[in-house]
C-alpha cells in the first residue's frame, strides 16, 4: 500500500530556539525603529535650525552689501558731471563721464535722459549686458525712489546685477545712471559652506525669475518656487537626491539665499545608530538561539536520530541503523526500528535480485519475448522489443491470444505445433506471424515452460527472419554474378582478339568486293554476326562489371526521355508511352551509356510483356531509404536515392520467375529469342553504381521495375540536353605508325587495315622490339598504336618509355581485356585514347586521325 507523502518540517531542536529568537527579534526591532525615528526627527530639527541661521546670516551680509551699492549709486548720481552731461545735450565731456561711471568693480554702465533715451554707454562687458535689456530698472526709480537694484543674471559663470539711480539737476529729474556689478565665482565657496553646515550642504545665491549660483558656478534654480523656501521644504534635486532646504530673502533687493542639506547626511547618525543597534541585537539573538539549540539538541537527539534513519531508509539506504543508548521509550523505539530495517533489507535484496534478472532476461532483451498462458493461449507479459516489433501496445497485448498474431490461413496447423511443444519434442519452430499493420513475416520461435504468476505458461522468444532471408537472397545473387563474371572475364580477351581479326578481314574483303562491283551479301552476314558477337561480349563484360566505364555526374531525366523516344520505335502502335518525370530529382553518378542500356533493357522487357498493347510509363522521383529498409531494397546504406521506374500493364510476372529474373542466362522466351542477359546486365550496371533494382508485379495487372541510384550533390558534368554534333574527320593518312601487338593474327590484320588506310607501318611483337625500332633516329615515327596487356610491360609503360626519347610522340592504346585488367595497368591514369577490341576500320581510322590532327 502506498504511503501518503508528508512534507518534511523544521527539526524540533531548531523550532523552539527560533520561535523564542523570533519573538525577541520582533520586540528588539520595534524598539530600535522607534528610537531611530526619534533620533532622525531630532537630527532634522537640528539641521533646520542650522540652515535657517546660515541663510539669515548670509542674507544679512547681502543686504549690507546691497545697501552699500545703493548708497554709492545715489551719491554718484548727485555728481554735477552727470547732471551737466544730461543738461548740455551732445556737448558733454564723455571722458569725464566714463571715468566717473566705470570706477570700481563695474562691468558696464549707461547714462540715460529722463525719457529713457541712451546718452552714453561703456564697460568691458557692455556687449553681454546689452542682452539683459529686459532687466533694466529705468522704471524702478519712478514714483519717488531715487535708487533701485535689479535681479541677478548670469554672464558666463558670473552673476551680474544692475544698480540704477536718478540724476537730478537741483530738484528736477534729468535722467538715470545704470551700473552693472559682478559677483565673481569663488571655487572654495562650496567647501566653506560644507565645512560650516555639514558634508554635502550647499548654499545658493540667486533671484526669483533670474539666475542662480552655488558660488563656484551657475546652477539650476530650486525645483520649487523660491518664495516658498522661507519655510523649511523637502524636495528632490537631480543627481543629488532628497534635500532639506531653507531660504532667506534680501529685503532691499530681489535676491535670495537658499541653503540645502542632503537628507541622507542629516539622518546618517540615526541610520548608523539603527545599524549598530541591529548588529548588536543580531549578535545577542544569535548567541541566544545557539544556546537554545544546544540545550534543545540534548533533549531531542534520540528522536532526531530516529527521524533521520527513517528518511534514509525510505530513500533506499537499507544499511542504516540507530544507536540505542538507554532503555527508555526512545531506546525501545530505536530497537524496534532496527529490527524493522533488518527485515526490509533482506526482502528488498531478494526482490532487487529477482527484478534485475527479470529485466536482463526478459524486459530489456533486444529480442521480442512474451509469456503465454498454455490454457487460454493469452499473453501474460510482453517485453518492449515485442511491442516495437508487432505494433500493439502493452494494454492491447493483455487482451490478445497467440491466434491474433498468426495469419488466418495458418491457424489450422497451429495446434499441431503447440502439441509438439507440449510433448517436449520441439524446442524451435519456424512459423509465420503478422503485425498490427497486417505485414506477414517468418519467425523462428524458441521457448520453454515456466510458472508465471501462478499460471502454467510458456516463455517464448521470436526472431524475425525477414532481414536474414533478404541477406541470404542477396548473397546467392552476388555469388551467381561473381561466378559468371569470372567466366566472362576469362574468355573476353581471346574472344575479342578473334573478333578483331574476323572484323578486320571481313571489312577489307567487303571493301575489295565493293571496289570490284561484286555482291557483298555473304561478307555482310559475317560482319553482322561479328557485330552481334561483339555486342554479346560487351553485355557479358558489363554484367560482370568488367566493362570499361566512364561514370559522370548527370541528370537522369534527359536519358529517360531519350530512351522513351527510342522506345517509340521499338513498340507497336497499340502501346502508349507516358512520362512522369520529377523535374527536381537530383543528379546521379553513372556512365550515361550504361544508364541508357539499363532503361532500354527494362523498356524492351516491358514491351515483350504487352503482346496485345497497353501502357508503358517511365517515371522518376526522390526517395529516402531508412536504416531498417536497406535490406528489403537490396541497398548497401541508408540515404537519399533517385528512383527511375519503368511500369507496364502487361501479363505480370509469377513468383517463381521473379525469384530468378536477374539470373544470368535465365529467360522465359523461346530458344533463339533471348540471351537471358538483359536484366542481369542491368542488375550488374546498377549494382556497380552503388544502387539496386527491385521488381513488383501482379499476374494479369502488370509490373514495375524500380532502379535506385544514390543521390549525388553538385552540378552535372555536362548538359545532356545540348549534346554537340560530332565533327567529321578525315579517315586516311600517310604518317608512320608504330604498331605493338603480341597476338600475331591481330598484328597482321591491323597492319593490313592501316596500310589500306594509307599509313606506313612498323610492326613489333613485343615492347622490347618496339623500343629497338624507336631507337633508330632514321625512323620518323608519328604515332604508336599499342596493345595494353603484353608479357614484358603494359602499353602505358611502353608509351612512357618511348616518350623519354620522343617527348612529342602521340599514342593510342587498345585491348581485348576490360575492367580491372585494364585499369590496373594504368590506362585511365595515362589519359591516352583507348580502343576496345574488336574495333571497326572506321573507328580505328577516326581515332588515329583525331589524335594525329590534335595540336
Amino acid at each position: 500500500m502506498t504511503q501518503p507523502s508528508v512534507s518534511r518540517g523544521l527539526a524540533l531542536q531548531w523550532k523552539l530556539p527560533l520561535l523564542v529568537g523570533a519573538l525577541m527579534a520582533l520586540l528588539t526591532t520595534a524598539a530600535l525603529i522607534a528610537a531611530w525615528a526619534e533620533v532622525r526627527q531630532a537630527a532634522i530639527r537640528t539641521a533646520r535650525v542650522r540652515l535657517e541661521t546660515v541663510s539669515a546670516q548670509f542674507a544679512q551680509q547681502l543686504e549690507s552689501q546691497a545697501k552699500s551699492y545703493l548708497d554709492g549709486a545715489e551719491k554718484l548720481a548727485a555728481d554735477p558731471v552727470l547732471a551737466a552731461a544730461l543738461r548740455d545735450g551732445d556737448r558733454f565731456d564723455t571722458a569725464a563721464v566714463a571715468a566717473l561711471l566705470l570706477e570700481g568693480d563695474v562691468v558696464a554702465a549707461e547714462l540715460l535722459d529722463e525719457r529713457g533715451a541712451l546718452r552714453w554707454e561703456g564697460g568691458r562687458d557692455l556687449a553681454a549686458v546689452r542682452t539683459l535689456e529686459a532687466q533694466r530698472l529705468r522704471e524702478s526709480s519712478r514714483g519717488g525712489s531715487n535708487r533701485g537694484i535689479g535681479v541677478l543674471q548670469a554672464i558666463g559663470d558670473t552673476l551680474v546685477f544692475p544698480i540704477v539711480a536718478v540724476v537730478r539737476d537741483g530738484e528736477r529729474r534729468v535722467g538715470y545712471v545704470a551700473r552693472w556689478f559682478a559677483s565673481r565665482p569663488n571655487p572654495r565657496g562650496p567647501e566653506a559652506v560644507a565645512t560650516l553646515i555639514g558634508l554635502g550642504a550647499r548654499l545658493y545665491l540667486g533671484s526669483p525669475g533670474g539666475s542662480w549660483s552655488d558660488q563656484a558656478r551657475i546652477v539650476a534654480p530650486p525645483p520649487v518656487p523660491p518664495e516658498s523656501l522661507e519655510r523649511m521644504r523637502f524636495y528632490e534635486r537631480d543627481s543629488l537626491g532628497r534635500q532639506l532646504a531653507v531660504g532667506a530673502t534680501v529685503s532691499i533687493a530681489p535676491w535670495m539665499i537658499v541653503t540645502e542639506f542632503p537628507v541622507a547626511s542629516i539622518t546618517a547618525p540615526a541610520t548608523g545608530f539603527l545599524r549598530r543597534g541591529m548588529i548588536g541585537a543580531g549578535i545577542l539573538l544569535t548567541l541566544g538561539v545557539l544556546v537554545g539549540v544546544v540545550v534543545t539538541r540534548r533533549v531531542t537527539l534520540p528522536l532526531r536520530e530516529l527521524t533521520d534513519a527513517s528518511d534514509r531508509l525510505a530513500a533506499g539506504d537499507r544499511a542504516v541503523r540507530v544507536p540505542v543508548r538507554s532503555g527508555d521509550e526512545f531506546g525501545r523505539l530505536g530497537a524496534a526500528f532496527n529490527a524493522m530495517a533488518e527485515q526490509v533489507d533482506s526482502e528488498v535484496a531478494a526482490r532487487t535480485a529477482a527484478e534485475a534478472q527479470w529485466r536482463l532476461l526478459f524486459a530489456e532483451n533486444p529480442m521480442p519475448m512474451w509469456v503465454v498462458d498454455l490454457e487460454t493461449l493469452g499473453f501474460l507479459a510482453v517485453n518492449q522489443a515485442a511491442v516495437e516489433q508487432y505494433g500493439w501496445q502493452p494494454q492491447e497485448w493483455a487482451t490478445m491470444t497467440i491466434k491474433d498474431i498468426r495469419p488466418s490461413e495458418d491457424l489450422p496447423g497451429m495446434q499441431a505445433v503447440l502439441d509438439r511443444h507440449a510433448q517436449g519434442g520441439m524446442r524451435a519452430a519456424l512459423v509465420r506471424h503478422q503485425d498490427r499493420g497486417g505485414r506477414v513475416f517468418e519467425v523462428e520461435l524458441n521457448g520453454r515452460e515456466v510458472t508465471f504468476q501462478g499460471r502454467h505458461a510458456r516463455l517464448v522468444m521470436g526472431l524475425d527472419l525477414t532481414e536474414r532471408r533478404a541477406l541470404e537472397q542477396q548473397l546467392r545473387q552476388a555469388q551467381k554474378m561473381e561466378a559468371v563474371g569470372r567466366l566472362a572475364g576469362g574468355v573476353a580477351h581471346d574472344f575479342n582478339n578473334s573478333l578483331a581479326v574476323i572484323s578486320a578481314y571481313a571489312e577489307l574483303t567487303a571493301a575489295d568486293l565493293r571496289a570490284a562491283g561484286l555482291a557483298q551479301d555473304n561478307i555482310e552476314e559475317v560482319l553482322r554476326a561479328s557485330t552481334q558477337a561483339h555486342a554479346l561480349t560487351r553485355q557479358l563484360l558489363t554484367f560482370s562489371r568488367q566493362q570499361v566505364t566512364r561514370p559522370e555526374v548527370l541528370p537522369p531525366n534527359p536519358i529517360a526521355e531519350s530512351v522513351g523516344r527510342m522506345a517509340s520505335r521499338l513498340v507497336e502502335e497499340d502501346v502508349r508511352i507516358t512520362f512522369d518525370l520529377d523535374p527536381h530529382v537530383s543528379a546521379v553518378r553513372i556512365d550515361p551509356g550504361q544508364l541508357e542500356q539499363v532503361l532500354l533493357n527494362l523498356v524492351v522487357n516491358a514491351r515483350d510483356a504487352m503482346p496485345h498493347g497497353g501502357q508503358l510509363t517511365i517515371a522518376s522521383t526522390m526517395r529516402t531509404v531508412e536504416e531498417g529498409m536497406i535490406a528489403a531494397h537490396g541497398l548497401g546504406a541508408p540515404g537519399r536515392y533517385v528512383v527511375l521506374s519503368v511500369s507496364d500493364t502487361g501479363t505480370g510476372i509469377t513468383a517463381d520467375v521473379r525469384a530468378r529474373i536477374f539470373d544470368p542466362f535465365f529467360t522465359t522466351k523461346p530458344v533463339g529469342k533471348g540471351t537471358g542477359l538483359g536484366l542481369a546486365t542491368a542488375y550488374g550496371i546498377v549494382a556497380a553504381a552503388g544502387g539496386a533494382i527491385t521488381v513488383y508485379s501482379e499476374v494479369g495487372v502488370g509490373s514495375t521495375f524500380r532502379v535506385y541510384l544514390p543521390e549525388v550533390a553538385g552540378a552535372p558534368t555536362r548538359d545532356l540536353t545540348a549534346m554537340p554534333l560530332p565533327t567529321p574527320v578525315r579517315s586516311t593518312g600517310h604518317e608512320l605508325v608504330l604498331l605493338v601487338e603480341d597476338d600475331v593474327a591481330v598484328r597482321v590484320a591491323t597492319t593490313a587495315v592501316l596500310e589500306r588506310l594509307g599509313y606506313r607501318v612498323l610492326a613489333a611483337e613485343t615492347p622490347v622490339e618496339a623500343l629497338a625500332l624507336a631507337a633508330d633516329p632514321a625512323q620518323a615515327i608519328d604515332i604508336v598504336l599499342s596493345d595494353v596487356v603484353m608479357p614484358e610491360m603494359p602499353g602505358p609503360a611502353l608509351v612512357a618509355r618511348l616518350r623519354e626519347t620522343r617527348p612529342t610522340l602521340k599514342a593510342i592504346l587498345m585491348s581485348g581485356y576490360a575492367g580491372d585488367a585494364v585499369a590496373s595497368r594504368g590506362v585511365e591514369a595515362s589519359q591516352l585514347p583507348f580502343l576496345e577490341k574488336p574495333f571497326t576500320i572506321a573507328a580505328l581510322a577516326a581515332t588515329l586521325r583525331a589524335e594525329l590532327d590534335r595540336g
